[in-house]
Formats: C-alpha cells, sequence, structure tokens
C-alpha cells in the first residue's frame, strides 16, 4: 500500500470486515474512531485549515521533505500558541 500503515475511519457500512481484510492484507491496521463522536472531524478539518491559511497558501514548497519541514513548524507555532493561551487562562 506504498508505505501507509493506518485507516483511520468512521463506522460506515462501506468499511465491512472484506474492506478491512483486503486492507489488511497490505499491511494496512484499520482502525474505527469512536461511535458518536461528532467532534474529531471538526478537529481535523480546522487543523488542516489552519495549516493551509497560514503556511501553504503563502509557500511554494518542492516535494515532500519541504512539506514535511513547514508543517511540523506550523505544528509547533499552534501548539506553542495553544499552550501560552490555556497559562493565561489557568
Amino acid at each position: 500500500m506504498n508505505g501507509y500503515r493506518y485507516l483511520l475511519h468512521d463506522r460506515d457500512q462501506k468499511f465491512c470486515r472484506g474492506f478491512r481484510e483486503i486492507l489488511a492484507a497490505g499491511g494496512v491496521r484499520c482502525t474505527p474512531l469512536p461511535a458518536r463522536s461528532p467532534n474529531l472531524n471538526a478537529f481535523a478539518e480546522r487543523w488542516v485549515r489552519s495549516v493551509k491559511e497560514e503556511c501553504l497558501s503563502k509557500l511554494i514548497l518542492f516535494g515532500e521533505t519541504s512539506l514535511r519541514r513547514v508543517v511540523l513548524s506550523i505544528w509547533n507555532i499552534i501548539i506553542t500558541r495553544e499552550i501560552t493561551k490555556a497559562l493565561a487562562i489557568g
């Protein structure tokens, strides 16, 4: 499966046992998301939006290495910002 090791998925019927077995044969571990957890998608979408708005729309990237470097940098910036907010509140 070209280096993919995990598949996070909801509990939709399209992720049946046969589908999961095919992926498992390719070395991919299927992990269903918790039932009745609508906010999980919102957190993921917010993260993607933050990365797009704060770095990808302003940079020209050349390959996966530069993309990984930028995403790691923006991750550190966002985490630092959230920790600072939490400390200011507490």
